[in-house]
Protein backbone atom coordinates (compact mmCIF):
# COMPACT_ATOMS: atom_id res chain seq x y z
CA UNK A 1 0.00 0.00 0.00
CA UNK A 2 3.02 2.52 0.48
CA UNK A 3 3.67 1.55 -3.77
CA UNK A 4 1.17 4.24 -6.19
CA UNK A 5 2.37 2.75 -9.38
CA UNK A 6 4.59 5.40 -11.29
CA UNK A 7 7.11 3.87 -12.98
CA UNK A 8 9.95 4.85 -15.39
CA UNK A 9 7.63 4.86 -17.84
CA UNK A 10 5.74 7.45 -16.67
CA UNK A 11 8.65 9.84 -16.41
CA UNK A 12 9.44 8.85 -20.41
CA UNK A 13 5.97 9.72 -21.83
CA UNK A 14 6.02 12.79 -19.37
CA UNK A 15 9.58 14.09 -20.95
CA UNK A 16 7.76 16.95 -23.20
CA UNK A 17 6.30 18.51 -19.75
CA UNK A 18 9.95 18.63 -18.69
CA UNK A 19 11.04 20.10 -21.74
CA UNK A 20 8.54 22.49 -21.35
CA UNK A 21 9.69 23.90 -17.92
CA UNK A 22 13.44 24.08 -19.12
CA UNK A 23 14.66 20.61 -18.54
CA UNK A 24 18.01 19.17 -19.26
CA UNK A 25 19.06 16.80 -16.77
CA UNK A 26 17.32 14.58 -14.62
CA UNK A 27 17.93 13.63 -11.44
CA UNK A 28 16.23 10.51 -9.87
CA UNK A 29 16.01 9.37 -6.18
CA UNK A 30 17.55 5.95 -6.17
CA UNK A 31 15.62 3.20 -8.54
CA UNK A 32 17.61 -0.22 -7.90
CA UNK A 33 15.84 -3.01 -6.33
CA UNK A 34 14.41 -2.50 -2.60
CA UNK A 35 11.97 -2.99 -0.29
CA UNK A 36 11.02 0.25 0.44
CA UNK A 37 9.16 2.86 -1.72
CA UNK A 38 11.96 5.25 -1.24
CA UNK A 39 14.55 3.04 -2.76
CA UNK A 40 17.42 4.07 -0.35
CA UNK A 41 17.48 0.51 1.08
CA UNK A 42 18.50 -0.95 -1.64
CA UNK A 43 19.33 -4.80 -2.77
CA UNK A 44 20.86 -4.87 -5.82
CA UNK A 45 23.14 -2.22 -7.35
CA UNK A 46 22.61 -3.41 -10.87
CA UNK A 47 19.12 -4.46 -11.14
CA UNK A 48 16.28 -1.53 -11.58
CA UNK A 49 13.11 -2.49 -9.36
CA UNK A 50 10.62 -4.07 -11.50
CA UNK A 51 8.37 -1.85 -10.15
CA UNK A 52 9.57 0.72 -11.82
CA UNK A 53 9.73 -0.97 -15.33
CA UNK A 54 13.20 -3.08 -14.89
CA UNK A 55 16.22 -2.33 -16.93
CA UNK A 56 14.35 -2.57 -19.88
CA UNK A 57 12.72 0.58 -18.88
CA UNK A 58 15.48 2.35 -18.03
CA UNK A 59 16.90 2.15 -20.86
CA UNK A 60 13.57 2.99 -22.92
CA UNK A 61 13.86 6.50 -20.51
CA UNK A 62 17.23 7.21 -21.35
CA UNK A 63 17.17 6.63 -25.46
CA UNK A 64 14.13 9.25 -25.19
CA UNK A 65 16.08 11.46 -22.94
CA UNK A 66 18.83 11.53 -25.25
CA UNK A 67 16.79 12.39 -28.51
CA UNK A 68 15.93 15.16 -25.79
CA UNK A 69 19.47 16.34 -25.18
CA UNK A 70 18.56 15.21 -21.44
CA UNK A 71 20.87 13.73 -19.44
CA UNK A 72 19.79 11.09 -16.81
CA UNK A 73 21.97 11.47 -13.08
CA UNK A 74 21.07 7.84 -10.42
CA UNK A 75 21.67 8.76 -6.89
CA UNK A 76 24.35 7.19 -5.83
CA UNK A 77 23.62 5.19 -2.43
CA UNK A 78 26.98 3.12 -2.01
CA UNK A 79 26.91 3.64 2.17
CA UNK A 80 24.80 1.19 2.98
CA UNK A 81 22.12 -1.41 1.82
CA UNK A 82 19.07 -3.15 3.23
CA UNK A 83 19.12 -5.76 6.55
CA UNK A 84 16.81 -7.67 3.79
CA UNK A 85 19.37 -7.53 0.58
CA UNK A 86 20.78 -11.19 -0.45
CA UNK A 87 24.08 -10.38 0.69
CA UNK A 88 22.99 -9.64 4.61
CA UNK A 89 19.93 -11.78 4.37
CA UNK A 90 19.19 -10.48 8.18
CA UNK A 91 15.47 -12.46 8.03
CA UNK A 92 17.59 -15.81 6.06
CA UNK A 93 14.91 -15.31 3.22
CA UNK A 94 17.08 -15.81 0.20
CA UNK A 95 19.31 -18.42 -1.02
CA UNK A 96 22.44 -17.03 -0.43
CA UNK A 97 24.34 -17.16 2.37
CA UNK A 98 24.13 -13.46 3.90
CA UNK A 99 26.45 -11.64 6.03
CA UNK A 100 24.05 -11.65 9.14
CA UNK A 101 23.42 -15.38 8.86
CA UNK A 102 27.03 -17.32 9.02
CA UNK A 103 30.35 -16.41 9.99
CA UNK A 104 31.55 -18.11 7.09
CA UNK A 105 29.04 -15.81 4.46
CA UNK A 106 31.74 -14.60 1.91
CA UNK A 107 30.26 -11.20 2.75
CA UNK A 108 30.60 -11.18 6.06
CA UNK A 109 33.84 -8.75 5.49
CA UNK A 110 32.01 -6.48 3.74
CA UNK A 111 30.15 -5.35 6.99
CA UNK A 112 30.92 -3.63 10.01
CA UNK A 113 30.53 -5.57 13.14
CA UNK A 114 30.55 -4.11 16.90
CA UNK A 115 29.14 -7.21 19.25
CA UNK A 116 31.92 -9.03 21.06
CA UNK A 117 31.44 -12.86 21.15
CA UNK A 118 28.69 -14.19 23.80
CA UNK A 119 26.93 -10.40 23.52
CA UNK A 120 23.25 -10.39 22.18
CA UNK A 121 22.61 -9.14 18.46
CA UNK A 122 20.37 -9.97 15.80
CA UNK A 123 23.30 -11.77 13.91
CA UNK A 124 25.34 -14.85 13.67
CA UNK A 125 28.76 -14.33 15.44
CA UNK A 126 31.10 -16.63 16.54
CA UNK A 127 29.59 -17.44 19.72
CA UNK A 128 26.88 -19.18 17.54
CA UNK A 129 23.46 -16.97 16.14
CA UNK A 130 22.25 -13.92 17.76
CA UNK A 131 25.70 -12.75 19.06
CA UNK A 132 26.77 -10.09 16.70
CA UNK A 133 25.56 -6.86 15.86
CA UNK A 134 26.37 -4.34 13.46
CA UNK A 135 27.44 -0.70 12.32
CA UNK A 136 24.07 0.65 10.99
CA UNK A 137 23.68 3.97 9.15
CA UNK A 138 22.07 6.63 11.48
CA UNK A 139 20.98 3.95 13.55
CA UNK A 140 18.66 2.43 11.46
CA UNK A 141 18.93 -0.97 12.01
CA UNK A 142 17.61 -1.56 8.13
CA UNK A 143 20.31 0.14 6.70
CA UNK A 144 23.86 -1.78 7.62
CA UNK A 145 26.75 0.00 6.42
CA UNK A 146 28.83 -1.45 4.05
CA UNK A 147 32.50 -1.87 4.76
CA UNK A 148 34.23 0.56 2.39
CA UNK A 149 38.11 -0.37 2.97
CA UNK A 150 37.48 -3.97 2.26
CA UNK A 151 38.58 -4.55 -1.22
CA UNK A 152 35.72 -6.40 -2.88
CA UNK A 153 32.91 -3.34 -1.81
CA UNK A 154 35.74 -1.13 -3.28
CA UNK A 155 35.71 -3.02 -6.31
CA UNK A 156 32.51 -3.56 -6.72
CA UNK A 157 31.50 0.45 -6.89
CA UNK A 158 34.78 1.23 -8.32
CA UNK A 159 36.14 -0.87 -10.26
CA UNK A 160 39.06 -3.44 -10.64
CA UNK A 161 41.71 -3.56 -13.05
CA UNK A 162 41.82 -7.67 -11.98
CA UNK A 163 38.33 -8.18 -12.66
CA UNK A 164 34.99 -8.10 -10.97
CA UNK A 165 34.71 -9.72 -7.22
CA UNK A 166 34.76 -12.88 -6.61
CA UNK A 167 31.72 -12.28 -4.12
CA UNK A 168 29.56 -10.05 -5.82
CA UNK A 169 25.84 -8.94 -5.41
CA UNK A 170 25.67 -7.79 -8.92
CA UNK A 171 22.89 -9.48 -11.51
CA UNK A 172 24.49 -8.10 -14.34
CA UNK A 173 28.67 -8.95 -14.52
CA UNK A 174 29.98 -5.47 -14.25
CA UNK A 175 33.47 -7.06 -14.84
CA UNK A 176 36.46 -4.73 -13.63
CA UNK A 177 34.11 -1.69 -14.40
CA UNK A 178 32.27 -1.12 -11.09
CA UNK A 179 29.00 -0.23 -10.74
CA UNK A 180 29.85 3.34 -11.25
CA UNK A 181 31.59 3.39 -14.49
CA UNK A 182 29.09 0.50 -15.54
CA UNK A 183 26.22 2.59 -15.44
CA UNK A 184 27.81 5.10 -17.30
CA UNK A 185 28.45 2.43 -19.96
CA UNK A 186 24.42 2.05 -20.05
CA UNK A 187 23.57 5.82 -20.89
CA UNK A 188 23.70 7.44 -17.70
CA UNK A 189 24.92 10.86 -17.20
CA UNK A 190 26.51 10.88 -13.53
CA UNK A 191 26.01 10.56 -10.02
CA UNK A 192 24.30 11.74 -7.48
CA UNK A 193 26.22 10.62 -3.82
CA UNK A 194 23.89 9.91 -1.07
CA UNK A 195 25.52 10.45 2.18
CA UNK A 196 29.07 11.22 0.64
CA UNK A 197 30.33 13.19 3.47
CA UNK A 198 29.56 9.65 6.21
CA UNK A 199 32.61 9.05 8.27
CA UNK A 200 32.34 5.47 7.04
CA UNK A 201 34.39 6.59 3.62
CA UNK A 202 37.89 6.22 4.23
CA UNK A 203 40.51 9.29 3.42
CA UNK A 204 40.70 8.91 -0.39
CA UNK A 205 37.67 6.57 -1.21
CA UNK A 206 35.81 9.84 -3.19
CA UNK A 207 38.86 10.50 -4.92
CA UNK A 208 39.56 7.31 -6.64
CA UNK A 209 35.21 7.26 -7.30
CA UNK A 210 36.55 10.58 -9.36
CA UNK A 211 39.49 9.47 -10.82
CA UNK A 212 37.54 6.31 -12.17
CA UNK A 213 34.60 8.05 -13.17
CA UNK A 214 36.18 10.81 -14.60
CA UNK A 215 38.59 8.36 -16.70
CA UNK A 216 35.34 6.83 -18.29
CA UNK A 217 33.68 9.93 -18.84
CA UNK A 218 35.45 13.28 -18.10
CA UNK A 219 32.01 15.37 -18.34
CA UNK A 220 29.79 12.94 -15.85
CA UNK A 221 28.39 15.23 -13.13
CA UNK A 222 29.50 14.25 -9.60
CA UNK A 223 26.87 15.74 -6.76
CA UNK A 224 27.64 15.40 -3.15
CA UNK A 225 24.82 15.33 -0.86
CA UNK A 226 26.68 17.96 1.22
CA UNK A 227 24.30 19.76 3.59
CA UNK A 228 26.90 22.30 5.39
CA UNK A 229 29.57 24.30 4.78
CA UNK A 230 31.89 22.57 6.35
CA UNK A 231 31.57 19.36 4.52
CA UNK A 232 31.33 21.38 1.34
CA UNK A 233 34.69 23.29 1.74
CA UNK A 234 36.33 19.51 2.23
CA UNK A 235 34.64 17.87 -0.72
CA UNK A 236 34.78 20.12 -3.46
CA UNK A 237 38.32 20.93 -3.85
CA UNK A 238 38.58 19.68 -7.69
CA UNK A 239 39.54 15.77 -6.38
CA UNK A 240 36.19 14.71 -5.14
CA UNK A 241 32.60 16.08 -5.88
CA UNK A 242 31.95 19.05 -8.72
CA UNK A 243 29.16 20.48 -7.12
CA UNK A 244 26.88 19.90 -3.85
CA UNK A 245 22.97 19.97 -3.49
CA UNK A 246 23.52 23.18 -2.10
CA UNK A 247 21.03 23.30 0.96
CA UNK A 248 22.24 26.35 2.19
CA UNK A 249 20.75 28.35 -1.10
CA UNK A 250 17.32 27.04 0.37
CA UNK A 251 17.94 28.11 3.54
CA UNK A 252 18.62 31.48 2.41
CA UNK A 253 15.44 31.64 0.05
CA UNK A 254 13.22 30.41 2.47
CA UNK A 255 14.03 32.93 5.08
CA UNK A 256 14.03 35.67 2.68
CA UNK A 257 10.41 35.22 1.12
CA UNK A 258 8.85 34.03 4.57
CA UNK A 259 9.60 30.41 4.95
CA UNK A 260 10.80 28.89 7.67
CA UNK A 261 13.55 31.48 9.98
CA UNK A 262 17.18 30.44 11.14
CA UNK A 263 17.35 29.20 15.01
CA UNK A 264 17.28 32.42 16.85
CA UNK A 265 15.82 35.00 14.47
CA UNK A 266 13.40 37.70 14.43
CA UNK A 267 11.24 38.62 11.05
CA UNK A 268 12.96 42.07 11.32
CA UNK A 269 16.53 40.58 11.41
CA UNK A 270 15.67 37.41 9.02
CA UNK A 271 13.85 38.67 6.25
CA UNK A 272 15.43 42.46 4.74
CA UNK A 273 17.01 41.78 1.33
CA UNK A 274 20.13 43.29 2.44
CA UNK A 275 21.15 40.10 4.93
CA UNK A 276 19.57 37.73 1.78
CA UNK A 277 22.35 39.45 -0.35
CA UNK A 278 24.44 39.21 2.15
CA UNK A 279 24.13 35.42 2.55
CA UNK A 280 23.96 34.79 -1.30
CA UNK A 281 27.23 36.78 -1.26
CA UNK A 282 28.97 34.54 1.15
CA UNK A 283 28.02 30.86 -0.35
CA UNK A 284 29.38 32.56 -3.74
CA UNK A 285 32.80 33.07 -1.63
CA UNK A 286 33.40 29.90 -0.54
CA UNK A 287 33.02 28.18 -3.97
CA UNK A 288 35.58 28.44 -7.19
CA UNK A 289 33.21 29.62 -9.81
CA UNK A 290 32.72 26.57 -11.39
CA UNK A 291 31.76 24.93 -8.21
CA UNK A 292 29.01 28.38 -8.05
CA UNK A 293 27.56 27.81 -11.51
CA UNK A 294 27.38 23.38 -11.10
CA UNK A 295 25.77 23.55 -7.44
CA UNK A 296 22.19 22.97 -7.67
CA UNK A 297 19.45 25.78 -6.59
CA UNK A 298 17.17 24.03 -5.24
CA UNK A 299 14.25 25.01 -2.97
CA UNK A 300 13.02 21.33 -1.64
CA UNK A 301 13.73 17.63 -2.14
CA UNK A 302 12.91 14.07 -1.05
CA UNK A 303 14.94 15.37 2.50
CA UNK A 304 13.27 18.64 3.19
CA UNK A 305 9.45 20.03 3.71
CA UNK A 306 7.99 21.38 0.35
CA UNK A 307 9.09 24.81 -0.24
CA UNK A 308 5.18 25.44 -1.22
CA UNK A 309 3.84 23.75 2.36
CA UNK A 310 7.28 26.30 3.95
CA UNK A 311 5.62 29.47 2.04
CA UNK A 312 2.43 29.20 3.29
CA UNK A 313 0.89 30.10 6.52
CA UNK A 314 -1.51 27.90 8.88
CA UNK A 315 -0.47 24.93 10.64
CA UNK A 316 -1.43 21.86 9.01
CA UNK A 317 -2.83 20.52 5.88
CA UNK A 318 -5.93 22.13 7.17
CA UNK A 319 -4.73 25.25 7.44
CA UNK A 320 -2.03 25.60 4.34
CA UNK A 321 -5.57 24.25 2.12
CA UNK A 322 -7.12 27.40 2.87
CA UNK A 323 -7.63 29.57 -0.01
CA UNK A 324 -6.37 32.69 1.14
CA UNK A 325 -3.34 30.75 2.69
CA UNK A 326 -2.23 29.01 -0.10
CA UNK A 327 -2.44 32.02 -2.65
CA UNK A 328 0.41 34.03 0.05
CA UNK A 329 2.17 30.32 -0.05
CA UNK A 330 2.13 30.58 -4.26
CA UNK A 331 3.08 33.57 -4.64
CA UNK A 332 5.82 33.48 -2.73
CA UNK A 333 6.78 30.18 -4.71
CA UNK A 334 6.97 32.28 -7.70
CA UNK A 335 9.88 34.94 -6.33
CA UNK A 336 11.65 31.35 -5.67
CA UNK A 337 11.26 29.92 -8.86
CA UNK A 338 12.48 33.46 -10.09
CA UNK A 339 15.50 33.23 -7.92
CA UNK A 340 16.01 29.78 -9.30
CA UNK A 341 15.99 30.90 -12.69
CA UNK A 342 17.86 33.94 -12.94
CA UNK A 343 20.80 33.33 -9.92
CA UNK A 344 23.73 31.30 -11.01
CA UNK A 345 23.56 27.92 -10.23
CA UNK A 346 21.58 25.09 -11.63
CA UNK A 347 17.89 25.57 -11.18
CA UNK A 348 17.10 22.34 -9.75
CA UNK A 349 13.05 21.78 -9.34
CA UNK A 350 11.93 19.11 -7.44
CA UNK A 351 9.10 17.24 -9.28
CA UNK A 352 5.77 18.94 -8.65
CA UNK A 353 7.08 22.35 -7.30
CA UNK A 354 5.84 23.88 -10.89
CA UNK A 355 2.42 22.97 -10.63
CA UNK A 356 1.73 23.65 -7.31
CA UNK A 357 2.58 20.20 -4.94
CA UNK A 358 3.00 21.02 -1.43
CA UNK A 359 3.90 18.49 1.88
CA UNK A 360 5.19 18.52 4.84
CA UNK A 361 8.56 16.61 5.64
CA UNK A 362 9.12 12.87 4.93
CA UNK A 363 6.69 11.21 3.75
CA UNK A 364 4.34 13.84 2.79
CA UNK A 365 7.17 15.63 0.69
CA UNK A 366 6.73 12.48 -1.82
CA UNK A 367 3.67 12.79 -2.72
CA UNK A 368 1.75 11.62 -6.63
CA UNK A 369 2.26 14.02 -9.42
CA UNK A 370 -1.20 15.05 -10.14
CA UNK A 371 -2.88 14.54 -13.94
CA UNK A 372 -1.78 17.32 -16.11
CA UNK A 373 -4.41 17.97 -19.34
CA UNK A 374 -1.03 17.27 -21.35
CA UNK A 375 -1.18 14.08 -19.93
CA UNK A 376 -0.82 10.97 -22.83
CA UNK A 377 -4.17 9.71 -22.02
CA UNK A 378 -3.09 5.97 -23.22
CA UNK A 379 -0.15 5.66 -20.50
CA UNK A 380 -0.97 2.72 -17.62
CA UNK A 381 0.70 2.28 -14.51
CA UNK A 382 2.38 -0.88 -15.80
CA UNK A 383 4.11 1.21 -18.41
CA UNK A 384 2.27 -0.78 -21.24
CA UNK A 385 1.04 1.94 -23.01
CA UNK A 386 -2.69 1.10 -23.81
CA UNK A 387 -6.16 1.42 -22.36
CA UNK A 388 -5.34 3.75 -19.66
CA UNK A 389 -8.06 5.85 -17.50
CA UNK A 390 -7.38 8.75 -15.33
CA UNK A 391 -7.36 9.24 -11.27
CA UNK A 392 -10.48 10.79 -9.71
CA UNK A 393 -9.98 14.71 -9.42
CA UNK A 394 -7.97 15.95 -6.90
CA UNK A 395 -9.22 18.57 -4.31
CA UNK A 396 -8.90 22.23 -5.89
CA UNK A 397 -6.09 22.82 -3.36
CA UNK A 398 -4.15 19.92 -4.65
CA UNK A 399 -4.34 20.22 -7.96
CA UNK A 400 -2.23 21.25 -10.98
CA UNK A 401 -1.82 24.91 -10.85
CA UNK A 402 -1.38 25.98 -14.47
CA UNK A 403 -0.98 29.12 -13.98
CA UNK A 404 2.18 28.60 -11.66
CA UNK A 405 3.41 25.88 -14.24
CA UNK A 406 3.14 28.80 -17.31
CA UNK A 407 5.29 31.15 -15.26
CA UNK A 408 8.10 28.47 -14.97
CA UNK A 409 7.54 27.69 -18.27
CA UNK A 410 8.16 31.41 -19.00
CA UNK A 411 10.87 31.85 -16.76
CA UNK A 412 12.53 28.55 -18.68
CA UNK A 413 12.14 31.09 -22.18
CA UNK A 414 13.82 34.02 -20.67
CA UNK A 415 16.96 31.85 -19.31
CA UNK A 416 17.23 29.90 -22.80
CA UNK A 417 16.93 33.36 -24.45
CA UNK A 418 19.82 34.98 -22.05
CA UNK A 419 22.53 32.52 -22.46
CA UNK A 420 24.51 34.87 -20.16
CA UNK A 421 21.71 34.09 -17.16
CA UNK A 422 24.09 30.89 -17.19
CA UNK A 423 27.21 32.73 -16.18
CA UNK A 424 28.30 34.01 -12.77
CA UNK A 425 27.83 38.04 -12.78
CA UNK A 426 25.50 38.96 -11.18
CA UNK A 427 25.04 42.89 -10.25
CA UNK A 428 23.19 43.86 -6.41
CA UNK A 429 22.19 47.23 -7.58
CA UNK A 430 19.34 48.42 -5.04
CA UNK A 431 17.12 47.55 -2.37
CA UNK A 432 13.70 49.51 -1.90
CA UNK A 433 13.02 52.79 -0.40
CA UNK A 434 12.98 51.18 3.02
CA UNK A 435 16.50 50.60 2.99
CA UNK A 436 18.05 48.62 5.64
CA UNK A 437 14.63 46.87 6.33
CA UNK A 438 13.31 46.60 2.82
CA UNK A 439 12.16 43.44 1.61
CA UNK A 440 12.67 44.41 -2.24
CA UNK A 441 15.80 44.16 -3.87
CA UNK A 442 17.07 44.40 -6.99
CA UNK A 443 19.73 42.72 -9.35
CA UNK A 444 20.63 42.20 -12.76
CA UNK A 445 22.23 39.63 -15.16
CA UNK A 446 24.48 41.31 -17.74
CA UNK A 447 26.12 39.77 -20.32
CA UNK A 448 29.97 41.06 -19.00
CA UNK A 449 30.93 41.51 -15.44
CA UNK A 450 32.63 40.67 -12.41
CA UNK A 451 31.67 37.56 -10.03
CA UNK A 452 29.09 38.56 -7.50
CA UNK A 453 29.94 42.20 -7.93
CA UNK A 454 28.36 45.12 -6.06
CA UNK A 455 27.98 48.00 -8.88
CA UNK A 456 26.78 51.53 -8.96
CA UNK A 457 26.11 51.45 -12.58
CA UNK A 458 25.37 54.86 -14.12
CA UNK A 459 26.71 54.85 -17.63
CA UNK A 460 24.96 53.51 -20.84
CA UNK A 461 28.02 51.87 -21.46
CA UNK A 462 28.15 49.16 -18.92
CA UNK A 463 24.61 48.34 -19.89
CA UNK A 464 23.86 45.87 -23.84
CA UNK A 465 20.94 44.89 -25.37
CA UNK A 466 19.75 41.29 -23.96
CA UNK A 467 20.65 42.03 -20.04
CA UNK A 468 18.31 41.06 -17.08
CA UNK A 469 16.64 43.74 -14.19
CA UNK A 470 14.83 41.72 -11.85
CA UNK A 471 13.05 42.98 -9.07
CA UNK A 472 11.59 40.97 -5.77
CA UNK A 473 9.45 42.39 -3.76
CA UNK A 474 8.98 39.52 -0.93
CA UNK A 475 7.08 41.77 1.84
CA UNK A 476 3.40 41.95 2.07
CA UNK A 477 3.03 45.43 0.38
CA UNK A 478 3.88 47.30 -2.35
CA UNK A 479 7.42 49.10 -2.45
CA UNK A 480 9.08 52.12 -3.89
CA UNK A 481 12.22 51.32 -6.17
CA UNK A 482 14.51 53.75 -8.01
CA UNK A 483 18.05 53.11 -9.76
CA UNK A 484 20.02 55.31 -12.32
CA UNK A 485 20.49 53.50 -15.03
CA UNK A 486 21.91 56.47 -16.65
CA UNK A 487 20.50 58.17 -19.83
CA UNK A 488 19.44 56.59 -23.29
CA UNK A 489 19.34 53.17 -21.82
CA UNK A 490 15.90 51.78 -22.62
CA UNK A 491 14.06 49.09 -20.88
CA UNK A 492 11.07 46.83 -21.55
CA UNK A 493 9.58 45.14 -18.87
CA UNK A 494 9.30 40.90 -20.10
CA UNK A 495 7.34 39.46 -17.05
CA UNK A 496 5.89 39.79 -13.81
CA UNK A 497 4.90 37.21 -11.67
CA UNK A 498 1.02 38.38 -10.77
CA UNK A 499 -0.73 41.24 -12.29
CA UNK A 500 -1.12 43.17 -15.21
CA UNK A 501 2.16 44.37 -16.79
CA UNK A 502 2.34 48.25 -15.16
CA UNK A 503 4.22 51.55 -16.19
CA UNK A 504 7.46 52.47 -14.85
CA UNK A 505 10.76 50.90 -14.00
CA UNK A 506 13.59 51.43 -11.80
CA UNK A 507 15.37 54.69 -13.83
CA UNK A 508 11.87 56.77 -13.14
CA UNK A 509 10.81 54.82 -10.37
CA UNK A 510 8.35 51.85 -9.80
CA UNK A 511 6.00 50.63 -7.20
CA UNK A 512 6.79 46.75 -6.89
CA UNK A 513 3.18 45.20 -5.63
CA UNK A 514 3.73 42.78 -2.64
CA UNK A 515 5.17 39.11 -3.33
CA UNK A 516 5.64 40.47 -6.89
CA UNK A 517 8.70 39.82 -9.64
CA UNK A 518 9.09 41.94 -12.31
CA UNK A 519 11.81 41.17 -15.09
CA UNK A 520 12.70 43.75 -17.65
CA UNK A 521 15.01 43.82 -20.74
CA UNK A 522 17.31 46.18 -22.23
CA UNK A 523 16.33 46.74 -25.36
CA UNK A 524 17.74 49.48 -28.23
Amino acid sequence: EDFYGGDLDGIRLRLPHLVSIGVNTIYLNPVFDANSNHRYDGNDFMQVDERLGGNAALQRLLSAAQKLNIDVILDGVFNHVSSDSPIFDRYGRWPTVGACESVDSPYRDWFIWTKAAGAKGPCAGASGPNTAGYVAWANYDTLPVLNKNNDAVRALILGDASGAPAATLLASPAGDAGVARWWLQQGVAGWRLDVMPDGSFPEGFWQEFRIALKAASPNAPIIGELWNRRDALRLLRGDAADATMNYRFRDAVLAYLGGKPEAGATDSTNRSAVLFVRKLMGIAEDYPTAVTLANLTLLDSHDTSRSLWEFTPGDGRDGKEIPENLSVGKARQLLAATMQYLLPGSPTVYYGDEIGVSGATDPDDRRTFPVLPTDPRTARLDGSGSGGRLPAPLPAARAADLSMLAWYQQLAAIRAAHPHVRGACVDWLAVGANGATSRTMLFSRRASGVVGEIAQLSTPSSWAVGDLLVAVNAGGGSERLTFNLGAGVNLREVARSSGAAGGGDPTTGVDVPARTAIIWEVVP
